[in-house]
């Protein structure tokens, strides 16, 4: 998200702080899902049903210490920012479905070891800039993170598989150099 919309801890820190803890809370739980987002961040009885399932004492703490004391007032002033920039995802109707399950609904480990062919549109056209780069982006880390999985194949007993990326530039962030590497 930081790559798409060119902001970083210099240029909001508020935003970036918020949302951490935010996908922070979420993974794990069975509301880890780019949908939750929203929820989290504007209903009550939901941010506790999640954070009352977080482990993590730093990730609780921030809900129920840090949010807990703010005021109406700030929370209305924090929360839009990011609801701006998370909302532009899960407007598109084909983003949602692809980042609304938070099981995940492709195995690419499995695609890879089965020598499947996995063809993605990311049409800027169709999806817009800004969603087709954190897509390919997210794809590229979900690549290099299946990629790494495989670790525990003996490399003689791996299958090798190709990737072809066309127009990378538009989602090349650290994942995409890893995965290369």
């Amino acid at each position: 998200l930081s790559k798409v919309f060119g902001f970083d801890e210099q240029t909001a820190p508020r935003l970036l702080h918020i949302l951490r803890y935010t996908l922070l809370a979420l993974v794990g739980t069975e509301y880890g899902s780019y949908l939750s987002i929203r929820p989290m961040l504007t209903d009550k009885q939901f941010r506790k049903r999640v954070v009352d399932k977080v482990d993590d004492s730093e990730v609780r703490s921030f809900w129920i210490d840090e949010v807990g004391n703010w005021s109406e007032r700030y929370e209305q002033e924090a929360m839009p920012a990011i609801l701006n920039k998370t909302g532009q995802f899960t407007a598109h109707p084909q983003l949602r479905r692809m980042f609304g399950d938070p099981r995940g609904a492709i195995d690419l480990r499995q695609l890879m070891d089965d020598g499947k062919i996995v063809l993605v549109s990311l049409s800027q056209g169709k999806l817009g800039e800004p969603a087709a780069r954190f897509a390919g982006s997210v794809l590229m880390a979900g690549f290099q993170n299946a990629a790494m999985t495989r670790a525990d194949t003996h490399r003689t007993d791996r299958r090798p598989f190709f990737l072809y990326a066309d127009e990378y530039a538009t989602f090349v962030n650290s994942s995409f150099a890893d995965t290369l590497a």
